[in-house]
């Protein structure tokens, strides 16, 4: 069982991949933004996945992992979003992004993801 923090601003999105995840037999916490997901990360809660949208607003999914990076923490991270391009996959590379998932997601996608992040 693992804690995954699931990032997004579609409320229809986040409610989809959290109970998902929770048929999985996961632990999840939710945020709206990067900001308030930043907030909840800190001594009492390290999340051993995030899966964060890419486009939000106050704070990005880019920007959002920029953050926990100069945390000097390393937590594994996939990115949802509507439109993948090459530039993004490119600086999702370069922060150390595991992978990219399109929405409108699969399940089995969101599985393989997870599988992934947390071997």
């Amino acid at each position: 069982m693992a804690e995954i923090l699931c990032v997004d601003d579609s409320k229809l999105q986040k409610q989809l991949l959290v109970k998902y995840l929770k048929s999985l037999g996961h632990n999840t916490k939710e945020a709206d933004n990067g900001a308030k997901a930043l907030e909840l990360i800190g001594d009492d809660y390290l999340p051993d996945v995030i899966f964060t949208d890419l486009l939000m607003p106050e704070m990005d999914g880019f920007s959002l992992i920029e953050a926990i990076n100069k945390k000097g923490v390393n937590i594994p991270t996939i990115i949802l979003s509507t439109h993948i391009y090459n530039a993004m996959e490119k600086r999702g590379k370069e922060l150390g992004i595991i992978g990219f998932v399109k929405k409108p997601f699969q399940f089995g996608e969101i599985k393989e993801s997870l599988d992934q992040a947390l071997s």
